[in-house]
């Protein structure tokens, strides 16, 4: 009671930063703080991994990535999502179009979601490549912005954003057609105020699991995990230390540490040199 989960996100472009940089450029004190999604640390920085959901916005993986989940009462649950797709409004058809982020680089090969809840124009993309930008209000194509064309993010618009070798989007994409995303998800999204992406499943309801995205799970490497126990309202923030002087952990002796806490479900997060 009196405690917030909160996502931090660096305020940095190509370039690392700590987590308690993060933690001391936050608004709000943070008590606690550990690694969560997936990234690259080589080529494109932006190139997150797994969804995101929070300050109104929903993306989903296209690949089976749990997650720590917080419903509107304040309970936490551990799952996943399935995909976002973009669809013909008028038809349900599935235009093709792959999303791969929320308010983040597409990278070369999909698309993105932006809309004002984190940015409020398109001054990070335009400096970051040469990224179109399609205006979409009411669920149809208002505006193409071309690459390194300044426009703003409005309350009650979105904006697909994808690079200019994905050009061949815009013929699917046209100014007055209606489109729509569609999720293709178990989870109420009406009832979420918080996701946090992570890499698989560790434990489901108190039993080992191995099901999802798995970074070599034999073998012992630093370790990080969220978890929750049975009554699903106490967050267990584990790290399993893997250089120096310890050994680290395999995925399954991962879950048995947990288990020994009390916890019941529990996802893992990025490891090695993040934890």
């Amino acid at each position: 009671p009196g405690l917030e989960l909160q996502t931090l996100r660096s305020g940095t472009w190509k370039q690392k930063e700590t987590l308690k940089s993060m933690a001391d450029q936050n608004l709000r004190a943070v008590l606690g703080a550990v690694n969560a999604s997936y990234f690259s640390t080589s080529g494109t920085y932006s190139d997150g991994q797994g969804f995101e959901f929070d300050r109104g916005l929903v993306h989903n993986d296209n690949l089976l990535r749990p997650g720590l989940f917080e419903d509107i009462s304040g309970k936490l649950f551990v799952s996943h999502s399935q995909k976002l797709s973009v669809a013909a409004a008028d038809t349900g058809e599935d235009l093709g179009i792959m999303l791969r982020f929320a308010n983040n680089f597409p990278g070369e090969d999909g698309a993105s979601l932006f809309n004002n809840k984190v940015y409020a124009d398109s001054k990070v993309l335009d400096a970051g490549g040469a990224y179109y930008k399609v205006k979409v209000r009411n669920e149809t194509v208002q505006e193409i912005v071309p690459p390194y064309t300044l426009t703003e993010f409005k309350e009650g618009e979105y904006a697909l954003v994808f690079s200019a070798q994905m050009a061949a989007y815009l013929e699917k994409l046209p100014v007055g057609r209606r489109i729509q995303i569609k999720t293709d998800s178990g989870i109420a999204l009406d009832w979420l105020k918080l996701a946090i992406p992570g890499g698989g499943y560790v434990l489901q309801n108190g039993q080992f699991s191995n099901v999802g995205e798995l970074v070599q799970p034999n073998k012992r490497h630093p370790r990080t995990a969220l978890g929750v126990d049975a009554e699903r309202n106490i967050l267990y923030m584990v790290v399993v230390d893997g250089r120096g002087g310890s050994i680290g952990a395999t995925h399954y002796e991962l879950s048995e540490y947990l288990k020994e806490l009390g916890i019941t479900d529990a996802v893992s997060m990025d490891g090695g040199g993040s934890s």
